[in-house]
């Protein structure tokens, strides 16, 4: 009966993504009911949605939440269910289709917070394969950019950089003193097709700052890949352009441009800033380090968006 016991605790701690020193990775949801209070316990859910017997699924889904536990601190709640009512509450959004995810989140695409309702994200890749699962979170669980400085200072705002700052993908940097809304609106039509592909960070240029650190923020991470630019673009802040820095400690690569002299915001300037985010941007490196995973290029999915 005891190795009995010991095997059973085994397999449930296999589903779940192995130990985690007491603490769960991801709650099992036995209700409706508890499924609507589950929904709204963080700015960003993960819910995924698993047959009775499908083992093999709810295995590929514990390892991808073990590997979002070290990156993703307290960013994103993760939860599983195969109750019959939970699975019928979503089967509208599901179409029955198991297994299934979604993520819920309580912010728009700019990282700003939504007032009573929750975005909606459905994944609709064609297998439920590590690295697509995992690429599907990342893509809902931050906004198009992340804000330096952050937007409220709230812990799941924190949270949400940290995440960022500890994906696998290229990040894309921009710098500018103001942010005019003609300036959000081309920062978005960069940013927001290429989520799951790079991480952007909008970054509100501080001239007074102490020193490089107070200055440019996240950017020293890519210190040793990006030394030989900071002149050009510190003397670029001064004239109060808008800067955008590329870095990819992968590729070891890096880059800058000059965009919006003056804030005069151009269709050039707008499509000069998108190519360069392209050229950043990998559809088919893993979001965050998974240890061993299918080399195969994996397709670019799409996910339905919709209001709770």
């Amino acid at each position: 009966f005891q190795k009995r016991s010991l095997l059973i605790c085994a397999l449930v701690l296999l589903a779940c993504g192995g130990p985690t020193h007491g603490k769960k990775l991801a709650e099992e949801l036995t209700s409706a009911k508890d499924a609507i209070f589950a929904t709204k316990a963080k700015d960003v859910v993960a819910l995924a949605l698993f047959g009775d017997d499908d083992k093999s699924s709810r295995n590929t889904f514990g390892q991808v939440v073990q590997s979002f536990s070290g990156a993703s601190k307290e960013a994103i709640a993760f939860y599983t269910s195969s109750n019959a009512e939970v699975l019928e509450r979503y089967n509208s959004e599901t179409n029955g289709k198991l297994p299934a995810l979604l993520v819920f989140r309580g912010f728009d695409e700019t990282g700003k917070p939504k007032r009573g309702k929750r975005v909606k994200f459905v994944y609709e890749g064609e297998s439920f394969e590590k690295s697509d699962v995992a690429r599907f979170i990342m893509s809902t669980a931050i906004p198009a950019w992340v804000s330096i400085p952050s937007i409220s200072g709230s812990p799941d705002e924190v949270s949400r950089l940290q995440l960022a700052d500890t994906s696998s993908l290229p990040k894309v940097f921009v710098f500018a003193e103001e942010w005019p809304e003609a300036k959000v609106e081309a920062l978005l039509k960069m940013a927001e097709p290429l989520v799951g592909q790079l991480v952007v960070y909008k970054n509100t240029y501080d001239q007074y700052g102490e020193d490089d650190h107070a200055k440019f923020g996240k950017l020293m991470m890519f210190e040793n890949i990006f030394a030989s630019k900071f002149d050009s673009l510190k003397s670029a802040l001064k004239d109060g352009d808008t800067v955008v820095v590329g870095a990819d400690i992968e590729a070891q690569n890096s880059d800058v441009i000059t965009l919006f002299e003056n804030d005069k915001i151009t269709d050039a300037d707008v499509a000069t800033l998108v190519e360069f985010a392209e050229n950043f941007a990998d559809p088919h490196r893993d979001v965050i380090p998974m240890g061993k995973s299918s080399s195969k290029k994996s397709k670019k999915k799409k996910s339905k968006k919709g209001e709770l």
